[in-house]
């Protein structure tokens, strides 16, 4: 794998707490310098990154935004208010913070429910993914969740944010096992080296999603 390959399935993320306007830079440089996937920041630095985008030309790589962070447990409603507000300000991709609730309740009819009506309003074409915290959940709940996502007219799964542990190789082969290829897999939180992407990506991850930090470290091994 060369860096051209690695950027194009990574989606590069500067989305904790403790970020600072240096690392957004950092991050933008290196989002244009290799055109990565996509890119999120926290909202105040929104501005500050689209600017970066316009001025290296970079028409490759695609805004995202995440929804409802960190459990989804906003009402239906708020969710699909807040697609709309990210489609006026031209995101590309939406990844959206599945309802935890309905998962350890095992009401995944009101999951579904719930997906439907938000891939519809984010509209015809545009690519969504679900988190379903992937380390809050046992394997029959993985399972379960994976499959109501599929059925629910979603683009992808997305394993974790990071915000609750890291995703494991277990979690992805039980995602895998249950998609068998039908919509795509991200993976995501905690994943730090070109040997966990490599076996992830034997086991039908398409996607990933990485912090700069991360993102770094692996640029290094690349490079050796």
């Amino acid at each position: 794998m060369n860096i051209t390959e690695f950027a194009g399935m990574v989606e590069a993320t500067a989305v904790q707490y403790n970020m600072a306007e240096e690392e957004i830079i950092e991050l933008m440089d290196l989002v244009n310098r290799y055109r990565f996937k996509a890119y999120a920041v926290m909202p105040e630095y929104e501005e500050l990154a689209e600017r970066l985008l316009k001025e290296a030309g970079n028409d490759v790589t695609v805004k995202l935004c995440g929804i409802d962070f960190p459990d989804g447990t906003s009402p239906t409603e708020e969710k699909i208010a807040r697609i709309k507000h990210y489609l006026k300000k031209g995101v590309g991709e939406i990844d959206i913070f599945n309802n935890i609730d309905f998962v350890k309740s095992g009401n995944y009819e009101a999951m579904a429910d719930e997906l439907r009506q938000l891939v519809a309003a984010a509209g015809e074409g545009m690519v969504t993914k679900v988190i379903i915290e992937t380390p809050k959940l046992s394997d029959e709940e993985i399972v379960m969740a994976a499959r109501t996502v599929m059925e629910s007219g979603v683009s992808f799964v997305k394993t974790a944010s990071g915000y609750y542990g890291p995703t494991t190789l277990h979690h992805v082969e039980l995602i895998n096992e249950t998609l068998k290829g039908r919509i795509g897999i991200k993976a995501a939180g905690g994943i730090r080296d070109l040997e966990t992407i490599e076996k992830m990506m034997a086991n039908g991850v398409t996607r990933f999603g990485i912090g700069i930090r991360g993102i770094k470290g692996i640029i290094k091994e690349l490079e050796k």
